[in-house]
C-alpha cells in the first residue's frame, strides 16, 4: 500500500523513516499533530505551581494498545509515597474502573475514574493544568494528544516511547521504555521529581506554543490540499 502512496501525513518523523523502509517513496508532508493545535488563549492562561498540583492524571484505556492498570499496579506499589495525590484517570472502559475501584480500596488512595466521553475537552484540560504528572501507556500510538494537553497545562508527562514522546520533550518529561510496574511506579516518581522544578513547565509550555499553535497547525494543513 504505501509504494503506491503520493503523499504521506504523520504525526512522528519516525513515522516518515518507517513508512520509507516499507516502500514509501512520495511525499511526505510537515510532521504535525492530526488532532490539531492549541488556542492561544488557552497557552496564556497561568500555570500553576506545585503547591496547587494534587493530582495524578492517568490516560485510562486499558486493552488492545492501552496500559492503564499498569499504571494503576505501579500507583499501588508506591501507594505511599503518593498519599497526599489523588488518582484521576479518564476514559476508561470497564476494566479499568474495576481496577481503579480495588486500588483505592486495598491502598486508601482517593481515586476517581471517568469513563470515555464522561468529561468534555475542557474538563480534561482544567485536570492537566491541576495535575502533578500525566501518565500515559500504549503499546502503540501516533503522537499522544494526552501527553501534549499535559506539556501545554503544566503537567510533567510519564510517557511510553511509542508515542514518539523524545520528539517532544528531552529533559523535562520521563520517557518509559519497558511498561512492566516496576519501571512505570520508578517513571512516576521520577515524574514527581520534575515537577517540582517550575522551569520544566514552562519549557514543555514553550515547546506546544512553538511546535502546535493552532493558527500554525491549521495554516500548515490547509497548504497540504493546494
Amino acid at each position: 500500500m504505501l509504494a503506491i502512496c503520493d503523499r504521506y501525513s504523520a504525526e512522528c518523523s519516525r513515522d516518515i523513516e518507517l513508512a520509507e523502509s516499507l516502500g514509501f517513496s512520495g511525499k511526505s508532508l510537515p510532521v504535525r499533530p492530526n488532532a490539531g493545535g492549541f488556542a492561544a488563549e488557552v497557552l496564556e492562561k497561568p500555570l500553576l505551581g506545585i503547591e496547587h498540583r494534587r493530582i495524578i492524571l492517568v490516560k485510562g484505556y486499558h486493552g488492545w494498545v492501552g496500559r492503564a492498570k499498569v499504571a494503576l499496579a505501579a500507583l499501588g506499589r508506591i501507594s505511599e509515597q503518593i498519599s497526599g495525590y489523588s488518582i484521576v484517570l479518564f476514559s476508561c472502559n470497564k476494566t479499568t474502573m474495576r481496577a481503579a475501584r480495588k486500588l483505592s480500596r486495598e491502598t486508601g488512595l482517593k481515586v476517581q475514574a471517568f469513563g470515555k466521553k464522561k468529561l468534555n475537552h475542557s474538563e480534561i484540560l482544567d485536570l492537566h493544568a491541576q495535575a502533578s504528572i500525566f501518565v500515559g501507556l500504549s503499546l502503540s500510538d501516533g503522537i499522544s494528544t494526552s501527553m501534549l494537553e499535559a506539556m501545554a497545562m503544566g503537567a510533567i508527562p510519564v510517557q511510553t516511547s511509542t508515542a514518539c514522546c523524545d520528539e517532544w520533550f528531552a529533559q523535562t518529561g520521563v520517557k518509559v521504555e519497558d511498561i512492566s510496574v516496576e519501571e512505570v511506579a520508578k517513571a512516576i516518581l521520577r515524574g514527581m521529581e520534575l515537577a517540582n522544578e517550575p522551569s520544566n513547565r514552562i519549557i514543555n509550555r514553550e515547546t506546544i506554543r512553538s511546535k502546535a499553535l493552532e493558527e500554525y497547525v491549521r495554516d500548515e494543513a490547509l497548504e497540504f490540499y493546494r
